[in-house]
């Protein structure tokens, strides 16, 4: 490859490029905002829709309500008894082990950090649970079917 032809490709020459239109330029819709109508359907706000959103709200008050106290009594009862086996098990540890002392601080820690590990896991589950309800109602409402 000789250095003319190797000059002839790298040269770049601005001025035999055409420029662009405006018109063939293509711009993103959110740069266009003056462009861009979105046209949402309006809602209808008569007495028996807002009866109905107010009933809707008010299940879901109660579905959500429900799920919460639910997941707290599971979520204290299975705690209870993952910190209590937690503790045993340390402390049978510690037995085995013929220490000084059967039942530490650092057990007990142990054991109310699982405890409330696993109730924050049922509380998490309940909330996700709730939210599954609470859209299988709105869809139900606003649709006319359950959602499948």
């Amino acid at each position: 490859m000789s250095i003319s032809s190797v000059n002839s490709i790298t040269n770049f020459k601005a001025e035999t490029a055409a420029p662009i239109s405006k018109n063939d330029q293509v711009i993103p819709q959110y740069y266009e905002s003056d462009k861009v109508e979105i046209s949402k359907p309006k809602e209808k706000r008569g007495f028996f829709n807002r009866v109905k959103e107010g009933f809707i709200n008010i299940r879901k008050f109660f579905i959500n309500a429900g799920y919460a106290v639910a997941g707290t009594a599971k979520g204290a009862l299975f705690g209870g008894a993952a910190g209590l086996a937690t503790l045993g098990g340390l402390a049978l540890k510690n037995t085995v082990q013929k220490a000084p002392k059967v039942l530490t601080t650092g057990n007990k820690v142990a054991a109310a950090a699982v405890g409330v590990s696993v109730l924050g896991i049922e509380l998490i589950k309940a909330k996700l649970n709730a939210n599954n309800r609470g859209a299988d109602l709105d869809h139900k409402w606003h649709t006319g079917h359950d959602r499948v």
